[in-house]
């Protein structure tokens, strides 16, 4: 970007509170459904935008933030198993994901709203595994994983009744995608629309987007480089 002697804009400073990512700013999220079995065996579902890729070399992982009493922080001590699934952009699910996203739900309420169906595992050692949970059936792509509790990335461990204090660095085992998206995944030759998530913002609800087509801005041109 070319410097200048004067902004462009006027910015002025506020002050961070908590949830600081959708309470003072515009970060656009994708967001996961994860799903961990409960004590009595069923799958619960819990909507979490905040998961991240987080080891991007072997072994690969992702990071995810829960609130330390969640059903899924609590299911995730116990088991230590999980599926992220990633669904697309589907204005008419969008409410359902909503009313799965309230803290504190009981898990046949939260069954109640799902929009999505629960089905078993295609990876034969996960659907035969009453501790792995199902994945969502209409996903784009699913990531299966394994809590690693190596070490720590927070202090208080023991207080999980703090908002936002359980990390837990999931290795990822397999990775789905529907079989239509997989030829071009990697050639950039296929993008799904899928649902972009703004928070939630004023007390008025949770605030989702959706996007156009992709388009690819050339690399600039510099000899030696590969």
């Amino acid at each position: 970007m070319k410097s200048g002697s004067s902004p462009t804009a006027n910015l002025v400073a506020i002050d961070p509170v908590d949830n600081f990512y959708q309470t003072c700013a515009f970060i656009p999220m994708s967001f996961a459904l994860v799903t961990t079995v409960h004590e009595d065996g069923q799958t619960g579902i819990g909507p979490h935008a905040l998961c991240f890729p987080f080891s991007v070399t072997k072994p690969y992982s992702m990071l995810l933030i829960s609130r330390g009493n969640s059903g899924t922080a609590v299911n995730l001590r116990r088991t230590g198993k999980c599926a992220l699934s990633y669904v697309p952009y589907d204005r008419e699910r969008l409410q359902g994901i909503a009313n799965m996203g309230y803290p504190g739900m009981a898990l046949v309420d939260k069954l109640e709203a799902n929009p999505y169906t629960l089905t078993d595992s295609p990876t034969p050692e996960h659907a035969q595994d009453p501790e792995f949970p199902k994945i969502i059936g209409e996903a784009l792509q699913v990531f299966e994983c394994t809590w690693v509790d190596k070490f720590s990335l927070q202090e208080h461990r023991d207080d999980f009744d703090r908002p936002y204090d359980s990390h837990f660095t999931l290795r990822i085992d397999r990775i789905l995608v529907q079989d239509d998206l997989a030829p071009g995944i990697e050639k950039g030759e296929i993008f799904p629309n899928m649902p972009i998530f703004y928070g939630y913002r004023a007390n008025r609800g949770f605030w989702f987007a959706h996007h156009e087509d992709p388009f690819s801005v050339p690399l600039p041109e510099v000899e030696g480089m590969e």
